[in-house]
C-alpha cells in the first residue's frame, strides 16, 4: 500500500547507481551533444525572431470586394383572376 506513494530515497539511490553503471562512460558525450543541441535551438530562435528596430513587413492587401445586396424578392403574383367573359356585340 505504501508503494503507491512513490519511490523512497534509498530506492532512488539504487536507481541512480544502476544508471551510472550502465551509462557512466557515455554520459559526458550525451551531455555534450545535448548542450550543442540547445545552443543550435537558441541560435535558430534568435535568427527567426524579427529585429526590434526593423519595421514590420507591409503586406499588400487587395481591397475587399463590395458586398452584394441580397436579391430583391419578386413581387407576389396577383391572386388568380376569374376569366373575363367576352361580350358579344
Amino acid at each position: 500500500m505504501l508503494a503507491i506513494l512513490g519511490p523512497y530515497p534509498l530506492e532512488l539511490l539504487v536507481i541512480l547507481i544502476v544508471f551510472l553503471l550502465l551509462f557512466g562512460n557515455r554520459l559526458p558525450s550525451i551531455m555534450r551533444s545535448l548542450g550543442s543541441s540547445v545552443n543550435e535551438f537558441k541560435k535558430g530562435m534568435n535568427e527567426s525572431a524579427p529585429d526590434a528596430n526593423a519595421a514590420p513587413p507591409q503586406q499588400a492587401q487587395a481591397p475587399a470586394p463590395p458586398v452584394a445586396a441580397p436579391p430583391a424578392q419578386a413581387p407576389a403574383a396577383p391572386p388568380a383572376a376569374t376569366p373575363v367573359q367576352k361580350q358579344m356585340p
